[in-house]
């Protein structure tokens, strides 16, 4: 499980990197939180079965004022200012330990 914030990357170069990130793990889940200006944007790759990558984005974005959703395997949503972004990682760690 990979959960990282990043700042003002393109999120097309994101999309690269999680898709590539996922070709090297077996199964797990990849999260990025991509922060600009007062917006983030949050990417989502799971290759656990375990794992929807979409309702974890419904949830994720939807718990600070966002939206989001996806497939089983790629999800992305967005929010404006979420204020301290630890809490969306702690958010998100808590969401996929309750799922395994």
């Amino acid at each position: 499980i990979i959960i990282e914030r990043v700042k003002n990357v393109d999120n097309n170069a994101l999309k690269d990197l999680i898709d590539n990130l996922a070709n090297m793990i077996d199964e797990g889940c990849i999260f990025f939180l991509n922060t600009r200006d007062n917006t983030s944007n949050f990417l989502c790759k799971s290759t656990s079965p375990k794992i929807h990558a979409g309702m974890l984005m419904k949830k994720v974005a939807g718990a600070f004022g966002g939206n989001g959703g996806g497939s089983p395997t790629f999800a992305q949503g967005g929010s404006g200012d979420i204020g301290d972004y630890h809490d969306v990682i702690d958010f998100v760690e808590n969401e996929i330990e309750s799922i395994e």
